[in-house]
């Protein structure tokens, strides 16, 4: 929840995780700019979805929905209406 390149990064992963068409995908690349320890967790959480039987998880369902709100307000700004 900070503003620095690397809460950008994990920012975009969260998001594309919960919901990618809308909310932007998560470049690869992005796990170079990345601490070892950070990028390790992306990659648990990555191992984890690919060895689940339960079909598709999503973060709101472990019960981070009211966190993901919070990560969307502050990276992702609502579209402005275009005036004449």
């Amino acid at each position: 929840m900070s503003d620095t390149g690397q809460a950008r990064r994990v920012a975009n992963f969260l998001m594309a995780w919960w919901n990618g068409p809308d909310l932007g995908h998560f470049e690869i690349a992005d796990m170079f700019g990345l601490d070892v320890a950070i990028a390790n967790d992306i990659t648990t959480v990555i191992g984890f979805l690919g060895q689940n039987d339960r079909g598709a998880v999503y973060i709101d369902s472990l019960g981070f929905a009211e966190e993901m709100q919070d990560i969307i307000a502050l990276w992702r700004k609502p579209a402005t209406p275009l005036t004449n």
